[in-house]
């Protein structure tokens, strides 16, 4: 009886184990039906764009059908071509970013064919809009310099804050090239604003010009009609120790153009300061000084002889009215003129007596008053006459040019007399002028046969 209860026991215990077997394989059964049916599902979407071949007896000997339409596909490609076999790009892929030297060999030569429109739009259209190139400092100071030369003024300072705002640094060429602007600008009263501007800017930001931004400012300030500060700068340069050239003085020069009223006795200082500083002048420098002689004159009487004192260490110049008359008595014979006379004796005593501030010991001669120095020639007699002034020229080596005798024609007075000065007309290409008043004075110069 015991036996057989314990038999009954492990049957039932074989049928409970028997059956949670059964229901665990029924959940894997489940599990991997659904996993076959997902991956089944994802094999379907995967391979729903390729189509099967129905033909299952193909030769492996043969690779694709092409060679079974050969005459048709000779045909076809005998047919003529059609525009739509072209392949059309997209035109922001032709523009093509360049590398910046090739930017920089573009502007140059367009600003060598004098088409600044043109060079500009590389920049402004190509470079920033179409191609999206970062320029660089050369590029704006190729383009600010060229505006510079022929005076757009408003151009080169809208590029000049363009420079700013792209965060690219300004090099001491950028305000040379400003200046330079400024300096040839037709209108004078904005550009010396904006030369203002630039000059605070520049003490604002503790930029320290170098000899050539000092340059451009001269003939900026002095050029638009500030000498107070065009002198001062010259005073800067000396405090800094800067060496003076013949351009500085040239550009003085050309600020004393600008003040017709008594720009004449401002030139004379500057040609006294250059003697001092042993500059030797150019050939530039004598033609502006004609100039000036020719539309300067030179103001108040009393700062005139206050200056002319200096010139000649004599601070009591012309101040008795007995040195006047004794100047009055002993000059009534001989002409206050610097014509050549036939007289040679009247001519040496013309040309003994003669004021010449030009050399390095000036002298001042007969000179009755200045009051009386108005015209053009009898400013050209304080520098000596026609014969001193060449003399002159002469003696710093410097050879006159066609400049020269054209600016002399204008300022000796228009008599017979004066015109046998001026050099006859060569008739050979290369010739030489010569001079009747003087046979030393003699300069080869190439003149060509005027036709």
């Amino acid at each position: 009886m015991i036996v057989i209860n314990r038999f009954l026991r492990q049957l039932i215990n074989i049928k409970s184990a028997s059956s949670n077997y059964n229901q665990l394989c029924y959940k894997n059964v489940r599990c991997v039906s659904t996993v076959k049916d997902l991956q089944s599902k994802d094999f379907r979407k995967r391979t729903e764009t390729f189509s099967i071949n129905a033909e299952q007896n193909i030769d492996a000997d043969t690779f694709g059908t092409l060679t079974e339409n050969t005459e048709i596909n000779y045909k076809l490609d005998r047919l003529p071509p059609e525009d739509d076999d072209k392949i059309e790009y997209d035109k922001d892929e032709q523009h093509k970013r360049l590398h910046i030297s090739e930017y920089h060999k573009i502007i140059q030569e367009l600003i060598k064919q004098h088409k600044i429109a043109d060079a500009i739009d590389i920049l402004e259209t190509r470079m920033l809009k179409n191609e999206k190139a970062k320029p660089d400092y050369y590029v704006y100071n190729l383009l600010i310099g060229t505006c510079g030369k022929v005076g757009y003024v408003q151009k080169a300072f809208h590029l000049f804050n363009q420079m700013k705002k792209s965060g690219i640094k300004t090099t001491p060429a950028t305000y040379t090239c400003l200046f330079n602007a400024c300096a040839n600008s037709p209108y004078k009263d904005d550009a010396l604003k904006r030369a203002k501007k630039l000059h605070n800017l520049m003490s604002l930001k503790s930029i320290e010009p170098n000899i050539y931004i000092y340059h451009a400012m001269i003939k900026a300030f002095g050029r638009t009609g500030d000498l107070l500060t065009a002198f001062s700068l010259v005073d800067e340069m000396l405090t800094k120790k800067y060496k003076l050239k013949d351009e500085t003085f040239n550009f003085l020069l050309q600020a004393c153009i600008t003040d017709k009223e008594a720009g004449f006795r401002h030139a004379l200082l500057v040609w006294r300061k250059m003697i001092l500083k042993r500059v030797r002048p150019s050939l530039y420098t004598y033609n502006l000084l004609l100039k000036c002689t020719r539309e300067c004159s030179l103001g108040d009487e009393f700062e005139t002889r206050k200056v002319i004192g200096q010139i000649i260490d004599d601070p009591h110049l012309l101040t008795t009215e007995s040195k006047l008359e004794e100047l009055n008595t002993s000059e009534k014979d001989i002409p206050n003129t610097l014509l050549c006379n036939d007289n040679e004796n009247n001519l040496a005593l013309i040309e003994e007596n003669r004021p010449n501030l030009l050399d390095v010991k000036p002298y001042f001669g007969n000179i009755v008053g200045i009051s009386e120095i108005k015209s053009p020639e009898e400013r050209l007699i304080l520098l000596g006459g026609c014969s001193g002034f060449l003399k002159n020229m002469k003696i710093n080596k410097i050879k006159p040019d066609i400049k020269t005798f054209t600016q002399l024609l204008e300022v000796i007075p228009s008599t017979l007399s004066a015109e046998k000065i001026v050099p006859r007309r060569p008739t050979s290409v290369h010739a030489t002028w010569a001079w009747p008043c003087s046979s030393t004075l003699v300069y080869p110069i190439t003149i060509p046969n005027s036709r």
